[in-house]
């Protein structure tokens, strides 16, 4: 695009100067960039910089970005600004994961004697995102170890956007481990 400077002295033309602008850039980051699935970008301190051919810029504040929810594969927010019918975009990094998991369904199997393997069929684990709403999730791991009288718990784990989510106890009476679903806890740490 171009732009016009033009310097003027009662009433007089001093001098003029075409400027042609070459991209845009982010001069300061915004103040979040760290997001939980289901927000939407919050553009609040970002600071959007005009660059010319000649090495000077201008801030902007005339610019657009996506508006669209956000969800755990959203790596950027794209920047937008029309100069003179022309268009010019950059964007900005996010981080956008999610508040944890919890299991939305038990598994059909509950009940198990030492020996036996934990089995997930039936069960439906979710991913806890902004304002209290979930998606499912199915690639999750657990151990396929056989169960011992003894051990304390068995973790379901879900790895996305390099943190990993633990969830879900299973606690042994006597002979028998019986899924205990009120005393679950999620985790989030980093990988």
């Amino acid at each position: 695009g171009l732009d016009y400077k033009i310097t003027m002295e009662n009433g007089n033309l001093v001098s003029a100067l075409v400027q042609y602008m070459s991209n845009i850039s982010i001069t300061t980051l915004p103040t979040k960039t760290e997001y939980i699935e289901g927000e939407v970008f919050d553009p609040t301190g970002m600071v959007v910089s005009a660059n010319y051919k000649d090495d000077s810029s201008i801030e902007i504040v005339d610019y657009t970005y996506d508006t669209d929810i956000l969800t755990s594969d959203t790596k950027s927010v794209t920047v937008t600004y029309i100069d003179n019918g022309v268009i010019y975009t950059t964007t900005v990094g996010v981080t956008v994961s999610i508040l944890g998991i919890s299991i939305e369904t038990p598994p059909t199997k509950t009940t198990y004697v030492g020996g036996e393997v934990f089995d997930p069929t039936g069960m439906v684990v979710v991913a806890n995102i902004y304002n209290g709403g979930t998606r499912v999730v199915e690639n999750y791991t657990y151990s396929t170890e056989p169960l011992v009288v003894g051990a304390s718990s068995i973790d379901i784990v879900y790895v996305e956007n390099e943190y990993y989510f633990s969830f879900i106890s299973i606690y042994f009476f006597k002979k028998k481990a019986q899924i205990d679903l009120s005393r679950v806890d999620s985790v989030k740490n980093g990988c």
